[in-house]
């Protein structure tokens, strides 16, 4: 595909980068190289392209028209909508690294750690008390990125965002002190006069709930797996031990069940 519908897509995937947040924290490994992205498992087949998947097998021809939407999309997010690309972000930079072809490494250290610290700003712009939810993620992904690029060479880059980080924590302290000693968090001048908040807050509030519960729904769908011998839904052993310890039927069962057959013919007669 040319530059522009590569743009396009690629748009489309940042757009619908909130929906897809599971498969860019659980991505397999066999998204692990930009060779390796071109075989998409099929364990992840989405009605929108998987984020990571799309990135690794398109980014040989297109890394610089991707760079250039991240950062352009990111200004157009909500802030609380950010924190969603700088995972994106961090997670790319993982995979590339590990991968010592020669395009990896210089979208790496041409473009992405150069960038590092604008990506940062972005999720927590300067003031903004809104975006201070996304200062704990941001924090972890920095963790994981000095770890990911230990080295003299990087120290600039991650000494300027830490200095972005640090910052904002700055202004989380203050207006943590302000709310202990004055019992409000405006910014305005007059303490009385209380912060509007615009419909548009209120639904990417909304929306970060439910994705929240959808992760936490998502996390919790293994718990209830139970391997089976030779992959069989029936255990026979389990079956004949629940058998035999189970009573037989009574006449006190013959009687509830007698009951819960009137109760249901009722309801049907409302």
């Amino acid at each position: 595909m040319d530059s522009i519908e590569a743009r396009l897509q690629f748009i489309q995937v940042l757009k619908n980068l909130h929906k897809t947040l599971h498969s860019v924290l659980s991505t397999s490994t066999a998204a692990t190289s930009v060779t390796a992205g071109a075989a998409v498992s099929p364990q992840h087949k989405f009605e929108t392209p998987d984020p990571i998947q799309f990135y690794l097998n398109n980014c040989k021809e297109h890394y610089e028209d991707f760079h250039l939407c991240m950062l352009d999309q990111m200004e157009k997010m909500d802030p609380l909508d950010r924190v969603t690309v700088v995972l994106y972000y961090g997670k790319i930079m993982g995979i590339l690294n590990r991968d010592s072809a020669p395009i990896p490494q210089r979208i790496v250290s041409q473009f992405m750690l150069p960038s590092l610290a604008t990506v940062f700003q972005l999720a927590l712009p300067q003031g903004n008390t809104e975006s201070l939810a996304n200062l704990t993620v941001c924090l972890d992904m920095l963790n994981i990125l000095r770890e990911e690029f230990a080295g003299e060479q990087h120290s600039e880059v991650f000494r300027s965002v830490k200095e972005v980080v640090h910052q904002r924590m700055q202004f989380k302290t203050e207006l943590q002190q302000r709310y202990l000693e004055e019992g409000t968090l405006a910014l305005s001048a007059d303490p009385q006069t209380p912060q509007p908040v615009s419909k548009e807050t209120v639904a990417t509030t909304l929306g970060r709930m439910e994705l929240d519960r959808e992760r936490h729904k998502r996390s919790k769908e293994q718990i209830w797996v139970v391997e089976r011998p030779n992959h069989s839904i029936l255990n026979a052993a389990e079956f004949e031990q629940k058998w035999a310890s189970t009573e037989p039927l009574n006449e006190f069962d013959m009687a509830q069940i007698r009951h819960l057959t009137n109760l249901a013919r009722e309801s049907y007669l409302i």
